[in-house]
Protein backbone atom coordinates (compact mmCIF):
# COMPACT_ATOMS: atom_id res chain seq x y z
CA UNK A 1 0.00 0.00 0.00
CA UNK A 2 1.62 3.42 -1.24
CA UNK A 3 0.15 6.83 -0.22
CA UNK A 4 1.42 8.88 -2.53
CA UNK A 5 -0.70 12.07 -1.62
CA UNK A 6 -3.15 12.20 1.77
CA UNK A 7 -6.36 11.59 -0.64
CA UNK A 8 -4.96 8.64 -2.74
CA UNK A 9 -3.30 5.30 -1.70
CA UNK A 10 -2.08 2.61 -4.35
CA UNK A 11 -2.18 -1.00 -3.65
CA UNK A 12 -0.55 -3.64 -5.67
CA UNK A 13 0.24 -7.47 -4.78
CA UNK A 14 0.21 -11.21 -5.09
CA UNK A 15 -2.89 -12.97 -4.27
CA UNK A 16 -3.32 -16.83 -3.26
CA UNK A 17 -6.91 -18.69 -3.28
CA UNK A 18 -5.85 -22.27 -2.14
CA UNK A 19 -5.42 -23.61 -5.62
CA UNK A 20 -2.97 -20.43 -7.77
CA UNK A 21 -1.49 -17.92 -6.97
CA UNK A 22 -2.15 -13.96 -8.85
CA UNK A 23 -1.83 -10.63 -8.70
CA UNK A 24 -4.59 -7.71 -7.69
CA UNK A 25 -3.51 -3.94 -7.80
CA UNK A 26 -6.11 -1.09 -6.53
CA UNK A 27 -7.28 3.04 -6.51
CA UNK A 28 -8.67 4.28 -3.08
CA UNK A 29 -9.95 7.81 -2.83
CA UNK A 30 -10.26 9.29 0.41
CA UNK A 31 -11.61 13.00 -0.13
CA UNK A 32 -11.01 13.97 3.92
CA UNK A 33 -9.08 12.74 6.80
CA UNK A 34 -10.60 12.77 10.20
CA UNK A 35 -11.21 9.87 12.58
CA UNK A 36 -14.50 8.75 10.48
CA UNK A 37 -13.23 8.93 6.59
CA UNK A 38 -15.57 8.05 3.83
CA UNK A 39 -13.58 6.24 0.95
CA UNK A 40 -14.27 5.43 -2.83
CA UNK A 41 -12.07 2.15 -4.08
CA UNK A 42 -11.54 0.33 -7.08
CA UNK A 43 -9.64 -3.10 -7.59
CA UNK A 44 -8.61 -5.93 -10.15
CA UNK A 45 -7.14 -8.86 -9.88
CA UNK A 46 -6.20 -12.23 -12.18
CA UNK A 47 -5.42 -15.57 -10.72
CA UNK A 48 -2.53 -17.40 -13.37
CA UNK A 49 -4.72 -20.48 -14.76
CA UNK A 50 -4.26 -23.23 -12.15
CA UNK A 51 -5.72 -27.05 -11.60
CA UNK A 52 -8.54 -26.35 -9.31
CA UNK A 53 -8.88 -30.52 -9.71
CA UNK A 54 -7.42 -31.11 -6.90
CA UNK A 55 -10.16 -29.59 -4.37
CA UNK A 56 -12.58 -31.73 -5.38
CA UNK A 57 -12.99 -35.07 -3.39
CA UNK A 58 -15.97 -36.39 -4.71
CA UNK A 59 -14.75 -39.75 -6.63
CA UNK A 60 -18.27 -40.08 -7.92
CA UNK A 61 -18.84 -41.00 -11.91
CA UNK A 62 -20.98 -37.90 -12.26
CA UNK A 63 -17.52 -35.77 -10.76
CA UNK A 64 -14.88 -37.15 -12.97
CA UNK A 65 -16.56 -36.89 -16.14
CA UNK A 66 -16.64 -33.00 -15.67
CA UNK A 67 -13.43 -32.94 -13.61
CA UNK A 68 -11.34 -31.77 -16.75
CA UNK A 69 -12.81 -28.58 -16.48
CA UNK A 70 -11.38 -27.74 -13.46
CA UNK A 71 -8.02 -28.63 -14.50
CA UNK A 72 -7.11 -25.37 -16.48
CA UNK A 73 -9.22 -22.12 -14.73
CA UNK A 74 -8.98 -18.99 -15.88
CA UNK A 75 -10.32 -16.19 -12.71
CA UNK A 76 -10.19 -12.56 -13.09
CA UNK A 77 -12.15 -9.64 -10.76
CA UNK A 78 -12.65 -6.45 -10.65
CA UNK A 79 -14.87 -4.46 -7.48
CA UNK A 80 -16.00 -0.68 -6.60
CA UNK A 81 -16.71 -0.37 -3.04
CA UNK A 82 -17.70 2.65 -0.73
CA UNK A 83 -16.64 2.61 2.70
CA UNK A 84 -15.76 4.27 6.22
CA UNK A 85 -12.81 3.84 8.13
CA UNK A 86 -12.57 4.26 11.46
CA UNK A 87 -9.25 5.55 13.13
CA UNK A 88 -6.51 7.79 12.78
CA UNK A 89 -5.47 9.08 9.25
CA UNK A 90 -2.06 8.89 10.66
CA UNK A 91 -1.56 6.18 12.87
CA UNK A 92 -4.23 2.33 13.39
CA UNK A 93 -7.80 2.30 11.58
CA UNK A 94 -10.34 0.10 11.20
CA UNK A 95 -12.01 -0.06 7.52
CA UNK A 96 -15.43 -1.97 6.22
CA UNK A 97 -16.17 -1.18 2.35
CA UNK A 98 -19.24 -2.83 0.66
CA UNK A 99 -19.70 -2.28 -3.02
CA UNK A 100 -20.35 -5.06 -6.23
CA UNK A 101 -17.38 -7.20 -7.55
CA UNK A 102 -17.50 -8.31 -11.30
CA UNK A 103 -16.24 -12.21 -11.63
CA UNK A 104 -14.82 -14.21 -14.85
CA UNK A 105 -13.98 -17.38 -14.66
CA UNK A 106 -13.08 -19.51 -17.35
CA UNK A 107 -12.55 -23.50 -17.35
CA UNK A 108 -10.38 -24.40 -20.14
CA UNK A 109 -11.19 -27.82 -21.61
CA UNK A 110 -13.82 -30.67 -22.25
CA UNK A 111 -15.91 -31.98 -19.54
CA UNK A 112 -19.12 -34.65 -21.06
CA UNK A 113 -21.52 -36.33 -18.31
CA UNK A 114 -23.65 -39.17 -19.89
CA UNK A 115 -26.51 -39.99 -17.83
CA UNK A 116 -28.02 -43.40 -17.30
CA UNK A 117 -30.39 -42.93 -20.33
CA UNK A 118 -27.93 -42.38 -22.78
CA UNK A 119 -28.18 -38.48 -22.94
CA UNK A 120 -24.89 -37.33 -22.80
CA UNK A 121 -24.01 -33.60 -21.89
CA UNK A 122 -20.44 -31.59 -23.29
CA UNK A 123 -18.86 -28.80 -22.03
CA UNK A 124 -16.20 -26.58 -23.60
CA UNK A 125 -14.57 -23.82 -22.57
CA UNK A 126 -17.42 -23.10 -20.45
CA UNK A 127 -17.06 -19.47 -18.52
CA UNK A 128 -19.05 -17.91 -16.01
CA UNK A 129 -19.74 -14.17 -15.62
CA UNK A 130 -21.69 -12.49 -12.38
CA UNK A 131 -21.99 -9.43 -10.51
CA UNK A 132 -21.92 -10.54 -6.97
CA UNK A 133 -22.57 -8.26 -4.02
CA UNK A 134 -18.88 -7.81 -1.88
CA UNK A 135 -18.08 -6.44 1.77
CA UNK A 136 -14.58 -6.17 3.26
CA UNK A 137 -13.22 -5.67 7.13
CA UNK A 138 -9.35 -4.79 7.37
CA UNK A 139 -7.31 -2.46 9.62
CA UNK A 140 -4.27 -0.50 8.71
CA UNK A 141 -1.52 1.28 10.66
CA UNK A 142 0.01 4.00 9.13
CA UNK A 143 4.02 4.54 10.13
Amino acid sequence: LYRPFRFLRLSAGPTWDYAAWGGNGGVTLVPVNWWITPLLGLEAGHYLRSDYSKLVHNDSADVAQMKPLLRKVDYSYTAVDLGLELGSPRGFAFTLKVGLSWVWITANGTGTKTSDGGTTLSLTDPSLRATLPSAKLGFQYWF
